[in-house]
């Protein structure tokens, strides 16, 4: 699947279209680090479904923001990617980790609207004990928290590079490291609760990253919401286990 490009705020953008021919229009969000063909899998699953999933500024084929970028930044971001390729109608709007996060911040400020919203290993609670101890860790050695929510291939890639504990791109560019920083100290459970658009929560039962606990805080915040966690599934479920994702979709 070729990557269409774009100019989005001045900036090079790319993003793929699954599905061209499908009538219903989904808007897919990856993570930190992902790019747009982390979706891949789930659109083989999802084949009536026309899935626009563009590469985040700084991430795949999208060239970086001038600055180091907040969720608002990301969610305004998306708010003009969808106004450039006047996209007018979107059935749902799916988002994997921070993807879900940025999917929240957009729906919850009227930046986009959708039938439905799907958050797949959603992040975004900070607030919460474990988040803090995680935040606090993290935030003195950033890449920790980076390298657990990369898909496996890149994390591998970077663990095999010559730096001798974390050495990755992340902490080369420090652009990134300030933009992770402001990303991971951003709570979005109260915008959650403003949501009013039908909401799908999907988790892995042996997510690390974002566990399933998230999912229950989401679910009590959002008031249409239904909450399904896989069995034996981790952060990169909708890779591992897409047949069932696309399922609960």
């Amino acid at each position: 699947m070729p990557n269409k490009q774009i100019i989005v705020q001045e900036l090079a953008a790319s993003y793929k279209i699954f599905n061209p021919k499908a009538q219903k229009i989904a808007l897919a969000i990856h993570g930190w680090a992902d790019q747009s063909n982390t979706f891949a899998e789930l659109a083989n699953q999802m084949q009536n479904v026309q899935i626009i999933a563009p590469d985040l500024p700084g991430f795949g084929n999208s060239q970086m923001l001038d600055q180091p970028a907040s969720l608002d930044d990301y969610a305004a971001w998306v708010k003009d990617f969808v106004a450039k390729i006047q996209l007018e109608k979107l059935d749902t709007v799916i988002g994997h980790s921070n993807g879900g996060a940025i999917a929240i911040m957009l729906l919850a400020n009227k930046q986009a609207t959708a039938g439905r919203l799907a958050l797949i290993a959603s992040a975004g609670i900070r607030n919460q004990d474990r988040a803090k101890k995680q935040g606090l860790s993290f935030m003195a050695k950033p890449g920790k928290l980076a390298l657990k929510l990369l898909p496996a291939a890149s994390a591998n890639k970077i663990k095999r590079k010559a730096y001798k504990k974390i050495g990755s791109d992340y902490m080369i560019d420090e652009q990134k490291q300030e933009t992770f920083k402001l990303i991971i100290g951003k709570d979005v459970q109260d915008l959650a609760a403003t949501i009013d658009t039908p909401t799908t929560l999907i988790y892995g039962e042996e997510d690390a990253a974002t566990p399933p606990s998230y999912g229950k805080l989401f679910m009590k915040q959002i008031p249409n919401s239904t909450l399904h966690v896989i069995d034996g599934a981790g952060h990169f479920l909708h890779q591992t286990h897409c047949e069932q994702v696309a399922k609960f979709l």
